[in-house]
């Protein structure tokens, strides 16, 4: 199974992806995900920017919500969905302390491990990178980043939407010396 998030963004089963960037692109992606005939589990921390956003009659995902970090590693261990999207929550982590690295580790590769155990289509959505995210994201197969483009809005052509980072190669020695 897969979806194409954007032209050039594929999310595929067996993978384990993170995607940070706006509310609006998780909430594209999870109503994606619920189009589709596959199970989709959604798990949030205790409260989510993306619920409430979803249009009305939307159906075939299950909703679940973990108040700790503890029991995100429980139900991502459990779960034998095919899509799973989670939400990051940053409060859920804010309690933890550097002693208590290894649990997030333990998230990061249970994460994995589940998209590579099961073939599932694993993805992992935040507003932002954090200490946290980064230690997670060294268990994912792929990150995206979305970044605000330039505001184009002194060329006249209004505010660029929000895309996939881009970073530009530096050129050494331009021009000679």
């Amino acid at each position: 199974m897969r979806l194409d998030l954007q032209p050039g963004i594929e999310l595929a089963s067996g993978r384990f992806t993170i995607i940070a960037g706006p509310p609006q692109i998780q909430l594209q992606l999870l109503i994606m995900a619920a189009s589709t005939r596959f199970l989709t589990l959604y798990l949030y921390g205790t409260t989510s920017r993306i619920l409430y956003r979803l249009p009305r009659g939307i159906g075939g995902v299950e909703v679940q919500s973990s108040c700790t970090a503890h029991q995100l590693l429980q139900v991502i261990r459990e779960v034998s969905a095919t899509v799973v999207l989670v939400e990051y929550d940053e409060e859920m982590f804010a309690a933890l302390d550097d002693d208590q690295r290894l649990l997030i580790e333990e998230i990061g590769q249970a994460l994995h491990d589940l998209a590579e155990r099961s073939s599932a289509l694993v993805t992992l959505t935040t507003l932002r990178f954090d200490r946290i995210m980064t230690t997670i994201a060294r268990y994912a197969d792929c990150v995206v980043v979305y970044a605000d483009l330039p505001d184009e809005a002194e060329s006249g052509q209004g505010r660029a939407q929000p895309g996939p980072q881009r970073v530009q190669a530096q050129r050494t020695l331009a021009g000679g010396w």
